[in-house]
């Protein structure tokens, strides 16, 4: 491409007086379109057809990355078939290797690791609790755990003295080396994950890669490195398929600035129309700014509390990092929606994904065109990658109907959550070993917990992705690498059930959650008006919870006991019978062990069981069928 570029200016300069040639340069479009021209032109008299080269992406500024030639068209977005509208995003079909792949681990790693104070640090560390003595109102910003003030001030001082800016300097990820994470995707592809996926930008609005259009990244800050360009190589070294999750949009959400303030109801409403109810809701309860959920509101104020720091502004209220903490006093310079726009599509030009997870903004934008064109942009760059062929995943986060409100165009992730059913079209849910951020201590979540969610989501049609929690520097804990092994060891037996499986008649035996939401078949959940989920907790497997799997062709069927019934006991499936005819079942194999003695009674097949069972987790019966 820098060939290409040296042609024009030759080109242009040969017509400098030449007013034709003047409006073609002037016009981005055509320019656009005489570069690849150009570079087609000097492909085929080479010989070759565009082959491995760095790549420049002048509309976006992108820079340099492994891979082929990006062409861009005349929409700014990747050359392909898939344009910003419903009816051609809604082609898009999963690919086989991820309905597959069924496990992929995370790194949800970056700057807000640093104060191990856990999730939504970079707001919560300027939030106060609730204090009656002196008359100031809980914070309407107080994030999950309300110790996150008290927590940085011991370790590093008030947030007026060492704000997030500060914070963010000070996270230097020194374990983490291209050595290191090498080692470590390693580790992640022995305990059975077929693919990766590391933190893009989370709520704090920090960049893990050479960002273009933003300052507030990890090679301008704190640790001065690539973060994601490290994982990314990484996981090729591993041969593990490469993802990314940004988490951008709640930064920018301005939802709870009920202020009276009118020059932000149409900005807002035209981004985001299916909140606009909850606007107005928000302001007729009287609520003044900051409000609810404007995310880094509160970074722009100062502590309300008496004593030495009383009224002393936070770094958020400082106009030079407004590019951090966003300018939410003018819509105009703010134009949140632009600004995604570019780092979404910067990253993604960079590093080309094969998986590309959007937490929630997916549905702040698939409405406006410039949410599609990054979804259009995904899919088109992923068919240059693997030469026409549909290979890249892209993931929503979503608490509704996802055929409605995904309308075929993007995988359903569910968080921290599952479905009580089989879902038709593959889905996914993330969730984390620990919480999402080092908080200082491991969780009870061992190998065994981590087997019996991913059997139950497999069961429905799902993949699971697993969050392992990264040290401030980097490094993961020494529990985290022994479950990691725990779990490969299990895989490597009884992976033969999960890869590569589709659900059977029936997901299982048993329903490992405790509620059932009635009317709603589909969920094991359900969402209040704003979004907000409500959870059923994950009750003890027994032994009698059973789930099931089947092998693509539907000769073996798969079925895991989630819990040892004893040794020497016999085991009854009731649900053979009444999906199939038992006269056609032919072998009982118990992974691990071995062929199993097993008759038919009272149309039931009963499974005796060897005298110590072969793991400590689910064990996997493969029932062939004639």
């Amino acid at each position: 491409m820098r060939i290409v570029n040296v042609l024009l200016s030759v080109i242009f300069s040969c017509f400098s007086s030449s007013e034709f040639f003047d409006k073609i340069k002037s016009n981005r479009i055509i320019t656009n379109k005489l570069k690849v021209a150009l570079l087609m032109a000097i492909s085929l008299l080479s010989g070759c057809v565009l082959k491995k080269s760095a790549y420049t992406y002048e509309e976006h500024n992108i820079g340099e990355a492994k891979g082929e030639a990006l062409i861009i068209n005349e929409l700014g977005i990747a050359e392909g078939p898939f344009r910003p509208t419903f009816k051609s995003l809604e082609k898009f079909e999963c690919p086989e290797w991820f309905r597959d792949a069924k496990f992929g681990l995370w790194a949800h790693w970056g700057a807000q690791s640093m104060t191990v104070a856990g999730d939504w640090m970079a707001q919560g560390m300027y939030a106060w609790e609730e204090d009656k003595e002196n008359n100031i109102p809980e914070s309407k910003f107080l994030a999950p755990n309300g110790r996150y003030i008290d927590l940085t001030s011991e370790k590093y001082g008030h947030p007026s003295q060492v704000g997030y800016t500060k914070i963010i300097d000070m996270w230097k990820a020194e374990k983490f080396t291209q050595k290191y994470a090498n080692e470590l995707l390693m580790l992640y592809k022995k305990a059975g994950a077929k693919y990766f996926m590391a933190l893009a930008n989370h709520h704090d609005n920090f960049d893990n890669w050479d960002s273009k259009h933003h300052r507030w990244n990890s090679i301008n800050k704190g640790p001065k490195k690539n973060i994601v360009g490290i994982w990314q190589k990484a996981s090729e070294n591993a041969g593990l398929k490469f993802g990314l999750t940004s988490h951008l949009w709640r930064s920018f959400d301005i939802r709870g600035r009920p202020d009276g303030d009118s020059k932000w109801d149409d900005v807002w409403t035209s981004y985001a129309p299916q909140w606009e109810d909850a606007i107005r809701r928000i302001r007729r309860n009287g609520e003044t700014w900051p409000g609810t959920d404007s995310w880094f509101g509160i970074a722009h104020q100062s502590d309300p509390r008496p004593g030495p720091f009383q009224g002393m502004p936070y770094d958020g209220a400082d106009p030079k990092n407004f590019d951090l903490f966003h300018d939410y006093d003018n819509p105009e310079e703010y134009n949140w929606p632009k600004r995604w726009y570019n780092r979404t599509i910067d990253v993604i030009g960079q590093h080309r994904p094969d998986l590309f997870y959007l937490d929630h903004q997916g549905f702040m934008f698939w409405e406006q065109e410039i949410g599609r064109k990054v979804f259009a942009h995904f899919f088109n760059q992923g068919l240059q990658k693997y030469d026409g062929k549909q290979e890249v995943v892209l993931q929503l986060k979503a608490h509704f109907d996802p055929k409605k409100d995904m309308k075929g165009m993007a995988i359903l992730d569910e968080e921290a959550s599952v479905l009580n059913q089989i879902l038709p079209e593959p889905w996914q849910t993330d969730i984390s070993l620990g919480a999402w951020w080092w908080s200082g201590e491991d969780s009870g979540r061992n190998s065994n917990w981590v087997i019996d969610i991913l059997i139950d989501i497999v069961s429905k049609n799902g993949n699971l992705l697993l969050n392992i929690p990264n040290h401030p520097d980097g490094h993961i804990s020494q529990k985290s690498v022994e479950t990691l092994i725990n779990v490969g060891n299990w895989m490597e037996v009884n992976g033969e059930g999960i890869y590569a499986t589709r659900p059977w008649k029936v997901f299982g035996e048993g329903p490992m959650y405790d509620a059932v939401v009635s009317g709603k078949p589909t969920m094991v959940k359900q969402a209040d008006e704003m979004g907000n989920v409500l959870r059923y907790t994950k009750r003890k497997m027994g032994a009698k919870d059973i789930r099931f799997t089947q092998s693509k062709d539907g000769k073996t069927i798969y079925a895991f006991l989630m819990s040892w019934p004893g040794n020497g006991e016999k085991v009854s499936i009731s649900s053979l019978k009444k999906h199939l005819s038992l006269e056609a079942l032919k072998s009982v194999e118990l992974l691990g062990v071995g062929q199993l003695a097993w008759k038919k009674s009272n149309g039931n097949i009963i499974i005796e069981l060897p005298d110590q069972a072969p793991f400590k987790e689910a064990v996997c019966l493969k029932i062939e069928c004639r």
